[in-house]
């Protein structure tokens, strides 16, 4: 491992530009036909999402009929940065009427994502969907809604197997089992999103993360990299307890203290902002296997297999000692945030997994992880204005501080087998969604002969918030509530959502994404 650090940078560069690629996941097409005696009628809608755009010259709507076709309604363009007519993101429709029988429809795309890893727009390679088949149309006069886009992709068996329930109530998201019988016992039909509820079942793992980040903010200064710099840092500043003024000490040491937290802060927003697109790749093996390899880097050099230390290149940066007042104390806060940035050997690769973790959580729905880098710097930087004042709230340098380190290097490979651990478990071969789908089917067609309402739980191996559920599902509360109800409950695995067949399934009842439950009521 002669040059660990040009590994890492490239691992974490292929991590954040992946997300990039899937075309399919920032632009999502849906498509109806809708008979009139001699005529239909089709609509076709395309959402682009957030921070990406279309070609108005590259989409190309093709219908095969047996008659003539005319175009009722088409979206407006506008102007792109270079005076390209394009479609921004948002919701975008065409329709057509055709005096025949439509026997396909195809469309051709191109887009592009604003701002991509590369520092401007990347453009996506061409695509081509097939949103609508011939043989899709006895399907769509019996339940509309399976008229959708990857409609095709639904199998026959699932298709039927639905069609013996009608959709009583949905919710995505994780719950209390309060919420959760008051869902069961629903007899209208309606659509939920866990918003309270998860965030009071949510509470206590959430607190738990952020305390071990905050545990471990604190446990950096005790580190053999920077316990004993921290003298020096104090004198370069001009505080501790060579300053003439205690309160000149506490004063430049929370400015040095606000540098730091502000620092990881801004990492916590670029982190959650660039790891948004990470959770349609949760499902990927590479993608977990990346994600662990990152963290095994990490874990090593904490360790001491080599030194990922980037305090070297603070010899760029110097801190102006005659500086007074204001002056000494904005210099002091930039200090701090430079030595947050450029942190040595024993703090960088807590700070990277930090990062790592922040921007995978908050592309799961966990909005609360954008703040996590932030509390790491929070409680990196707690003793410093004591420490400024001139008091000792922290022990002498010894040997122990290499254990400490050590630990933290232990925990992080923890980490990575837990990632390389789902990554095998996702390698093609190790599951095997077609026969999932079937066996969802098969379990459908015995609660309707058994004329039982069905409740779908829908999780994924990779999904946190998927075993939390299954806790609340498991509660006597819950299973008396299924009993009374004569519900009978169903798992599917989802586990790789970008299977065509798991993303009909998903489009069709407009899940969101995991865990989802699904209440369908026997016909």
């Amino acid at each position: 491992m002669k040059n660990p650090l040009y590994l890492l940078i490239f691992s974490l560069l292929l991590l954040w530009s992946s997300p990039l690629t899937a075309a399919q996941d920032n632009f999502v097409w849906q498509c109806s036909v809708t008979p009139d005696g001699s005529t239909n009628t089709a609509e076709i809608v395309c959402t682009v999402k957030k921070n990406c755009y279309l070609y108005e010259s590259a989409v190309a709507v093709n219908i095969r009929s047996s008659g003539s076709i005319e175009l009722l309604e088409k979206p407006v363009s506008v102007k792109g940065d270079d005076d390209t007519s394009i479609y921004p993101a948002g919701r975008h429709r065409w329709i057509f009427r055709c005096n025949g029988k439509i026997e396909a429809i195809d469309v051709e795309f191109q887009g592009c994502i604003k701002g991509a890893a590369s520092g401007g727009d990347l453009c996506l390679m061409p695509e081509t969907l097939q949103l609508w088949q011939t043989n899709q149309e006895a399907a769509a006069a019996a339940d509309p809604v399976v008229n959708i886009a990857e409609a095709a992709a639904m199998p026959e068996n699932l298709r039927r197997a639905l069609s013996h329930f009608t959709l009583q109530n949905q919710l995505s998201g994780l719950t209390d089992a309060e919420s959760l019988c008051e869902f069961i016992r629903s007899d209208t039909s309606t659509v939920q999103t866990a918003n309270d509820a998860k965030e009071a079942a949510t509470a206590l793992s959430s607190w738990g993360i952020v305390l071990l980040v905050l545990l471990g903010g604190l446990g950096l200064n005790l580190t053999p990299c920077v316990l004993p710099m921290i003298p020096v840092n104090l004198a370069i500043i001009g505080a501790g307890s060579g300053c003439s003024s205690r309160w000149r000490g506490f004063r430049r040491g929370t400015a040095y203290a606000l540098g730091i937290t502000l620092a990881y802060g801004v990492l916590g927003a670029a982190a959650a902002l660039s790891g948004s697109s990470f959770g349609s790749l949760n499902s990927s093996a590479i993608f977990n296997w990346i994600i662990g390899a990152v963290f095994a880097l990490l874990g090593l050099g904490m360790l001491g297999v080599y030194e990922l230390d980037l305090s070297r290149f603070g010899n760029f940066f110097k801190f102006n000692s005659t500086a007074n007042g204001i002056a000494a104390d904005l210099s002091a806060a930039a200090m701090g945030a430079v030595s947050a940035l450029l942190a040595g050997a024993c703090v960088a690769p807590v700070v990277i997994s930090v990062i790592v973790l922040a921007g995978k959580l908050y592309s799961e729905g966990s909005t609360w992880a954008i703040f996590l880098p932030f509390a790491l710097g929070l409680a990196m930087a707690l003793p410093w204005p004591l420490l400024g004042a001139g008091l000792s709230v922290l022990p002498p340098p010894g040997s122990w501080m290499v254990r400490v380190k050590q630990i933290f290097g232990v925990f992080i490979l923890l980490m990575a087998l837990y990632y390389g651990y789902l990554g095998w478990n996702l390698r093609s071969g190790a599951f095997d969604q077609q026969q999932e789908i079937d066996r969802l089917a098969a379990e459908l067609d015995s609660a309707a002969q058994q004329q039982q309402s069905v409740l779908i739980d829908c999780w994924a191996s990779w999904c946190k918030n998927c075993t939390a559920l299954e806790k609340v599902l498991a509660t006597e509360k819950v299973q008396q509530a299924l009993k009374q109800a004569n519900i009978k409950v169903i798992r599917f695995q989802a586990e790789r959502l970008n299977d065509p067949a798991v993303k009909s399934f998903m489009t069709h009842f407009q899940l969101p994404g995991l865990p989802s439950l699904l209440l369908l009521k026997d016909n």
